[in-house]
């Protein structure tokens, strides 16, 4: 049940940075959201959970270096 959920979450997340990475022309927030996406399937609940906070920890990283 609960890797359900997460991967939905997680995997809609994903989606959304890969949109926004294509529309915007960016690399970083479209590789994240592929491999948000492709984690999903894979992972369970708590090491997806896990690995999406890194992911999303690095692409806060990038936006901050970017400002």
């Amino acid at each position: 049940m609960w890797t359900f959920v997460a991967s939905f979450f997680w995997g809609t997340v994903g989606f959304a940075l890969l949109v926004y990475g294509k529309k915007a022309d960016e690399m970083v927030p479209l590789a994240i959201g592929l491999v948000l996406i492709v984690l999903s399937y894979f992972l369970s609940a708590l090491w997806l959970t896990i690995s999406a906070i890194v992911l999303i920890g690095i692409y806060w990283m990038w936006l901050r270096s970017n400002s």
